[in-house]
């Protein structure tokens, strides 16, 4: 899936339905982790934001499902799109954001994210208070996330922002 999408953007891009300096990917919970595995390698995107991501798989380990076949089998298709095994490579300026009520992608993902790739690239992290991972979201939530990420993009994202 990370291939798809990023060959899915440069497609894009070659097609002129993109402009390669206006383009970002953006993800929320799995979407999040998928936003944030963009460090693995050379992007097609001027930035990423990954909400409630899962970054360290590692730290995750087989807990997310009951099936034990499935944790075997899937838990091969991730091999190498660890986020936090792949710090390193980040080239673009990273936005992480989490609940501080998100008990299914606890906070320890997004902050270690950025800990780990702050110095490298541009980044933030922003803990928003008394929000949950899922539904119900409040107004606020949304107020405040939407907001976040209007902000960065306009201002952070890429070079002189989107």
């Amino acid at each position: 899936m990370q291939d798809d999408k990023d060959d899915g953007a440069a497609w894009l891009v070659s097609q002129g339905i993109a402009d390669k300096n206006r383009i970002a990917i953006f993800g929320y919970s799995y979407g999040g982790f998928a936003a944030a595995a963009t460090v693995r390698s050379p992007s097609p995107y001027q930035c990423a934001i990954a909400g409630a991501p899962v970054t360290d798989l590692g730290r995750l380990g087989t807990s997310w499902s009951q099936n034990r076949l499935q944790r075997i089998l899937q838990g091969r298709t991730v091999k190498g799109m660890d986020p936090m095994q792949n710090t390193a490579k980040a080239t673009i300026p990273l936005l992480t954001f989490v609940g501080d009520r998100d008990v299914r992608t606890p906070s320890f993902h997004a902050r270690g994210f950025y800990n780990a790739v702050q110095g490298k690239v541009p980044a933030r992290f922003e803990l928003i208070p008394d929000m949950p991972h899922s539904m119900p979201w409040y107004p606020r939530h949304f107020e405040v996330t939407l907001n976040l990420m209007a902000d960065y993009l306009a201002k952070d994202c890429g070079p002189n922002g989107l």
